[in-house]
Formats: C-alpha cells, structure tokens, sequence
C-alpha cells in the first residue's frame, strides 16, 4: 500500500505473482530512479523472476521477467 505522507495508507493495489503465487518477494530501486520497484520469483522451481517497475505515481509496469541462467 502506498502511504498518503500523513501516517495513512491508500488502498491495496492487487498484482499477479505468477500461477501459484510469489515465493519471494523483494523491493528496491532497480532502474535508480528513485523509486521502490518490485521483484517477485513465481515459486521455488523455476529459474526466473518478474519485475514490476514503479513509474512513481502509484502504478506498476506489467510485469516483465529476469532470467535466471
């Protein structure tokens, strides 16, 4: 949830982490624009990751993967 700079919340925003959902997850700045982008791993078997962008207004990319190997 994406805080309103008030010591609220928005509400929850809703992305798919894959079929069986994510095993993983992790954020942090990947494309160093300043804001917090999100990288989740489907499940314990497969050898990649998706990657969601932050565009900095609250939204998300559709999800893009990161191979593995």
């Amino acid at each position: 949830m994406f805080g309103n700079g008030d010591a609220t919340f928005q509400a929850p925003k809703l992305y798919s982490g894959g079929p069986r959902g994510p095993h993983f997850i992790a954020s942090g700045d990947l494309n160093l624009d300043g804001h917090l982008d999100i990288v989740s791993v489907p499940n314990e078997h497969v050898n990649y990751a998706l990657v969601y962008l932050n565009n900095g207004s609250g939204v998300f990319s559709n999800a893009g993967s990161l191979s593995a190997t």
